[in-house]
């Protein structure tokens, strides 16, 4: 056996403990790092796996007096279709949910519950049996809002019309189950429930009620083709309209990606601070083999063999740590991904992506092979002759009159030396400023997003709910006056068609907004909100559509009348029965009746509203309450989805924060570890001179304390405008209003950063104030 091997074998023996947290370290670092990469892949397919695994329709038709031969002869003949399905759509619903506002039920007419609504992800309980005539499924949004549960037996109301006071229908139904639909994974706010049945449902009773239309799902034969049947076919369907069935998904696969982005982009962050502490805890092991080095030289072996041998004794280390990474990472992999893509994922929870591990791996190996390489060299070179010279932190810091035992902490902070004294202090200082710079930065974005869900109007929600039903302008008289009240805003809701000179159309959803006590507000991100009778404020996705700009004209058609319009601002377009901020338009009340833009749409989704704004939360509960006594509706104004999207990566800044902060932490104490060993004859030399064992442990609680306070200094201002501009950038892309907000754990993770720091130097404080003198002076 060659010399290498036999230096290498004795050293494993007798320092295996060494080369065992060498390699725990790197299984850590390496198995959080592929866990996040996993979860970005997981997340990244979420929403394709829900549609396959849900088999839901690419699109869907919604009719009122079902489809005409002429639609049915153009599907028949359209090879891009595959099959169809049908199921009507009834105003009925489990009680306490109000039909038509609380929710509809859809019949399947073929098969499952609710034709192409496919197979809905189970929550909980079980699907109704095939033939049942008094079993329905609920989904999560209502079993969230009227408390519904599986087994549960309620009452079933209905409308005769859908102005209709609701009517008890004979009979009840059992709640067999809770499903989660594409509405729920994007918490969409369009409706509060939507209630499915099978075919024989309670025994054919339901098509004595009244029905306000019908729904045919479409399946394609490449989802691709969904934009294009769409538009195909909406020509003919006159009753109601053509759409994606997976639309309200949009928004989902928006937050998917924008988490898969976010994960991959902490996987980089945490596997670069991974790579340096990894080098520093290599260079560290070798180093205590520094004395090896010489003898193994003196007998005979070349660099090369050298090298080979350090490389021999760092290779245990790295097999064990890609090995152990991969449990590490399957272990982690019950965390990814969060919110809606977790929502989304059908069957979230432990997973191993073979994929990932085996190219991470592989990649761990490879890296940490070359970092090896590298330390090994660093490793076999002789040390230069030290040439020690009197640092000018230490003259300068005297001259200030900095105590003796403060000025050498901050030496030994800022002053790399050379030779055997050579500590990585630069690397350290680098280190904890990117950490610090990151962690401040991730919780400036984390407290935006705080502030854009707490604050509804940034993304466009300036009122506090709507109200519908009879008699609406009474209403707003009669509440006008509330002192509770801080502005009234009448609205309808409709379609316009928008045409522009170069030949550009789009059928768009339309808002004609009117305040009752003052000028409407509207979320206006370029430009202004419309007050006249020849302007209009579009969605960002529609101006971009129409490719308008403010100041533009753009020509509108309703169903009695036209008019052309000058395109005043790019609005936040109010959800009011829809959810669609970035798209529609907005007109004045008077220039949406005049063009009767209300007649476009079917009935069933016209329905004119009050919005209020109160004046304090309190209020709203108290007023909400007294109209719902007087017979009126309550519909609470929700978020968008969009917005959801921003939250759902919220645990992401926070998951970045929190492992970048902590390997930040791993390299200071690893400096400081190092320091008190690469030191040692400087802090034996100011013992023998007179310092107490207190005041080495000091030196070394004033070295962190030095770090720390340079890390904070640089690290907060930077992360603050860091995280500025990134929160700044995403919220302009995602079309709201951008403020940046700086909360109060910014200061808090800069002293939760001192407090840390006070307790990694405790233990290399100690070693530093139990030092042997005698034995680190003997080679002086």
């Amino acid at each position: 056996m060659s010399g290498e091997w036999r230096w290498a074998q004795a050293d494993l023996r007798r320092r295996w403990v060494s080369v065992a947290t060498l390699g725990v370290l790197l299984a850590l670092a390496s198995g959080a790092t592929l866990s996040l990469v996993a979860g970005a892949r997981r997340a990244g397919s979420a929403t394709e796996r829900f549609i396959r695994d849900s088999d839901l329709a690419q699109v869907s038709i919604f009719t009122e007096g079902g489809p005409t031969s002429a639609l049915l002869d153009a599907i028949a003949a359209d090879p891009r279709i595959v099959r169809t399905e049908r199921s009507d759509l009834t105003i009925i619903s489990p009680d306490p949910a109000i039909p038509g506002i609380g929710g509809f039920t859809a019949v399947g007419e073929s098969r499952g519950v609710a034709g192409g609504m496919g197979t809905p992800v189970l929550l909980n309980g079980r699907y109704p049996d095939p033939g049942a005539t008094d079993e329905i499924l609920v989904n999560e949004r209502a079993a969230i809002d009227y408390g519904f549960d599986p087994g549960q037996r309620t009452t079933l109301s209905a409308r005769e019309c859908f102005e209709c006071e609701p009517v008890t229908v004979a009979g009840e139904v059992t709640i067999t189950g809770v499903v989660r639909l594409a509405n729920d994974v994007a918490d969409d706010p369009t409706t509060n429930g939507l209630f499915l049945a099978p075919p024989d449902f309670i025994d054919g009773t339901w098509a004595k009620q009244a029905h306000p239309g019908m729904f045919v799902w479409l399946y394609l034969a490449d989802h691709a083709d969904a934009l294009s049947v769409t538009e195909d076919l909406s020509g003919l369907v006159s009753d109601g309209g053509v759409g994606s069935n997976i639309s309200s998904l949009n928004v989902v696969e928006q937050s998917t990606d924008m988490q898969r982005h976010a994960l991959l982009i902490a996987a980089s962050v945490l596997g670069l601070v991974s790579v340096l502490v990894l080098g520093q805890a290599m260079a560290r092991f070798l180093s205590v083999r520094r004395v090896d080095e010489p003898i193994l030289a003196a007998l005979g072996l070349t660099t090369m063999q050298r090298w080979r041998a350090a490389l021999v004794v760092l290779a245990p280390a790295v097999i064990m740590g890609c090995l152990v990474s991969i449990p590490v990472a399957s272990a982690l992999s019950s965390l990814f991904p969060f919110g809606i893509a977790r929502r989304a994922d059908p069957d979230p929870g432990f997973h191993i992506d073979w994929i990932a591990l085996l190219f991470g791996v592989a990649a761990t190996l490879l890296l940490s092979g070359v970092v090896a390489s590298l330390v090994a060299k660093q490793w076999i070179r002789r040390p230069h002759a030290e040439h020690e010279k009197a640092g000018l932190t230490g003259s300068k810091l005297a001259e200030l009159g900095v105590r003796p035992v403060a000025t050498t902490g901050i030496r030994f902070a800022l002053e790399r030396r050379s030779g055997s004294s050579r500590s990585p202090t630069w690397s350290a200082l680098v280190a904890s400023v990117a950490a610090m710079t990151a962690v401040t930065g991730a919780l400036v974005v984390r407290s935006s997003i705080d502030g854009l869900e707490s604050t509804p109007a940034r993304y466009g929600q300036h009122w506090s709910f709507a109200v519908g039903g009879d008699d609406l302008a009474a209403l707003a008289d009669a509440t006008v006056d509330d002192p509770r009240v801080a502005a009234i805003d009448r609205v309808g809701q409709g379609e316009l068609n928008l045409s522009t000179a170069v030949g550009r159309h789009a059928k768009v959803g339309a808002l004609g907004i009117e305040g009752v006590t003052g000028p409407s507000e509207l979320g206006v991100l370029a430009g202004r909100a419309p007050e006249r009778s020849n302007e209009i404020a579009l969605g960002t996705a529609t101006m971009r559509e129409l490719a308008l700009h403010v100041g533009d004209e753009v020509n509108a058609s309703g169903a009695c009348g036209s008019n052309r319009l000058t395109v005043t601002g790019r609005a936040i377009v109010p959800i009011v029965g829809g959810d669609t901020p970035d798209e529609g338009a907005v007109t004045t009340l008077k220039v949406f009746d005049q063009m009767c833009a209300d007649q476009v749409i079917a009935d069933i989704d016209t329905t004119p509203r009050l919005l209020v704004r109160v004046r304090d939360t309190a209020a709203s509960d108290s007023l909400a309450a007294e109209l719902t006594a007087q017979g009126f509706f309550i519909e609470e104004l929700r978020r968008p989805s969009s917005v959801a999207v921003l939250v759902g990566i919220s645990a992401v800044t926070l998951l970045l924060a929190a492992m970048v902060g902590a390997l930040g932490a791993a390299v200071i104490a690893y400096s400081l570890i190092v320091c008190v060993r690469r030191r040692g004859k400087e802090l034996a030399v100011l013992r023998a001179i007179g310092h107490r064992p207190v005041q080495s442990g000091a030196i070394l609680s004033t070295q962190a304390l030095a770090v720390v306070i340079i890390a904070i200094t640089l690290g907060v201002p930077l992360g603050i405008l860091v995280g500025r501009m990134v929160w700044v950038a995403i919220a302009t892309s995602s079309n709201l209003l951008a403020r940046a907000d700086v909360s109060s754990t910014v200061p808090l993770a800069a002293t939760t950063t001192l407090l840390v720091m006070a307790v990694i130097s405790i233990w290399p404080s100690w070693r530093a104030s139990r030092i042997n003198v005698a034995t680190a002076l003997r080679s002086e």
